[in-house]
């Protein structure tokens, strides 16, 4: 049990670190807007401490974020993340062409793949 516990302070110490480098936010910035100390921040981002339920709901709101979401490995890259905020604020027809082009690369990689193979 003690392991599994573990895991998740460790996970949301790491979600904690992503986000709010996605917000191009600082352990400082962070720790200011929580009044905490950046030691405390750093503390949960290596996974050394957790930050309370009430705290973790704040931070989340500060990093824009979703609280299950720091609770668990999503193992998306910062890059991945803003591409689907960026999908996001897309209109529903921007949408619909994107996946589209998406669907086209997806078949001339493939295309691509099996030139290769032959070759």
């Amino acid at each position: 049990m003690a392991g599994r516990v573990d895991k998740v302070i460790k996970t949301v110490g790491l979600n904690i670190k992503k986000y709010r480098k996605m917000q191009k936010m600082s352990q400082t910035d962070l720790a200011d807007l929580l009044n905490v100390t950046q030691t405390t921040v750093s503390q949960w981002e290596v996974g050394r401490n957790a930050p309370s339920v009430d705290t973790l709901v704040k931070i989340c709101s500060i990093i824009k974020v979703p609280a299950m979401q720091c609770l668990f490995d999503d193992s998306l890259t910062c890059e991945e993340i803003e591409l689907i905020e960026q999908y996001k604020r897309l209109s529903d027809d921007g949408k619909g062409k994107l996946r589209e082009r998406i669907n086209e690369l997806l078949r001339l990689e493939k295309m691509d793949k099996g030139c290769k193979a032959v070759r």
